[in-house]
């Protein structure tokens, strides 16, 4: 379906909206006339099961289900397409007379009946599909929502829901979140909900590579110029006695340390006599701490200080990665197919059925971000659907190519080893 948690998609309003008709076509006259009337593309099946199909590939505003398709104490295809995408209301439309229902069942926007509640009734429910396209634009604008890069579903749920019950608590965090699923996003959504809130989050993300940052920075870490900076590679400098200095502390209230089963030795030391132990005066920092290895099997293989594992692991929250959960592959594919098609101006109505199997059928090591660059290329190059050929090969992730055991060698750099 079309937009979920954080997505675009087209006005749901006028010519670019399409419904999808799910039940016996006479039964559904006066909602295909009433679309149409609208400016509405419909798509028709007669059958529940391919209408669940067709949901799962194309790109939606709407579905209309008769009540035949959807038999009182047994209507389950509207809780199977709130699934797919809760953002899509579902009408059901039953016989002027005999009617089943006297309010909507579980999953369905509005149950009518009648040549012009029909029509009253679908027109409220696409003006409601367009306030939600709205919504979802604005909270787009102040950055991609937590939920959108989690995948939605019961996995995103979860996690919001443990996010949220630890957020306002003022204990350090380890985030066990695989490549690409927003470590940044839930380290910013715990500090939002903390007592802290009021005060900075300061992100120091781990050097991937051996390039010098800004001279300015590096200084301030005690590192010599052109020499990686970060808090990796404090203490890696061949300046002797090189401290991160305590006034840099000033105002924190959260320290957010990206990456750390790719800290090098020398960085977590300083997180650990600096960070933890900042001196007189200055307060301690809360500390979230994200990793793409389960800490214990960090600290199991040595390469996390037993103590600064005590420190950091007070509460630990886990994403699984989408190789665990393919149901959410499908539900996210859609999602970044309709914000790609808003923001290039594309008619693109959907995937293939074979290129839907295929990205159901990749690992997406990189996740999220992965899957979410593949969709958008395809977008591009795609007119009416997304075939086989847009997705192009499922080459290496770029966020996996670092490896989950890869490390900051931030004394080879600059010409100093740790010492035995």
């Amino acid at each position: 379906m079309r937009a979920n948690d954080g997505t675009g998609g087209r006005a749901a309003m006028g010519a670019g909206a399409r419904a999808l008709l799910v039940g016996p076509p006479g039964e559904l006259r006066a909602a295909r006339r009433a679309l149409r009337r609208q400016g509405v593309r419909v798509v028709d099946v007669a059958a529940a099961e391919d209408g669940l199909e067709a949901a799962s590939r194309l790109l939606l505003d709407l579905v209309v289900v008769a009540a035949r398709a959807c038999p009182r104490g047994g209507c389950v295809l509207p809780q199977r397409l709130s699934e797919l995408d809760g953002d899509v209301p579902v009408v059901v439309v039953q016989p002027e007379t005999g009617r089943a229902y006297r309010h909507p069942p579980p999953g369905v926007y509005d149950v009518v009946g009648g040549a012009e509640e029909v029509a009253r009734g679908l027109a409220r429910a696409l003006a409601h599909r367009e306030l939600t396209v709205r919504l979802r634009r604005l909270e787009r604008e102040g950055g991609e929502p937590l939920g959108s890069l989690l995948g939605g579903g019961a996995e995103a749920a979860r996690v919001l829901r443990e996010l949220g019950r630890i957020g306002p608590t003022d204990f350090n965090v380890i985030l066990h979140i695989p490549e690409g699923l927003g470590d940044a996003a839930a380290a910013r959504h715990v500090h939002e909900l903390s007592p802290r809130a009021g005060q900075a989050m300061q992100e120091f993300r781990v050097p991937e590579t051996a390039e010098p940052g800004p001279p300015a920075a590096g200084a301030a870490y005690g590192a010599p110029r052109g020499a990686p900076w970060g808090p990796a590679c404090a203490g890696a400098s061949a300046t002797a006695g090189a401290e991160w200095p305590r006034a840099a502390l000033g105002g924190v209230g959260t320290l957010f340390v990206r990456g750390l089963d790719r800290l090098a030795r020398s960085g977590q030391a300083l997180l650990l006599r600096r960070l933890l132990e900042p001196g007189p005066g200055v307060p301690a920092p809360r500390v979230i701490a994200s990793t793409a290895v389960p800490p214990e099997e960090l600290l199991a293989a040595g390469r996390l200080p037993a103590e600064l594992f005590r420190r950091l692991n007070e509460l630990t929250v886990r994403v699984r990665p989408l190789e665990e959960r393919p149901q959410d592959i499908g539900r996210m594919a859609r999602r970044y197919l309709a914000e790609a098609a808003d923001q290039l101006g594309s008619k693109v109505q959907g995937f293939t059925v074979e290129t839907m199997d295929d990205l159901l059928r990749r690992r997406w090591p990189g996740n999220a971000e992965e899957l979410r660059g593949v969709v958008r290329r395809a977008a591009r190059v795609a007119r009416d659907w997304v075939g086989l050929g847009h997705l192009g090969a499922a080459g290496p992730s770029l966020l996996g190519a670092f490896g989950a055991g890869a490390t900051a060698d931030c004394g080879a750099a600059v010409g100093w080893r740790e010492p035995a």
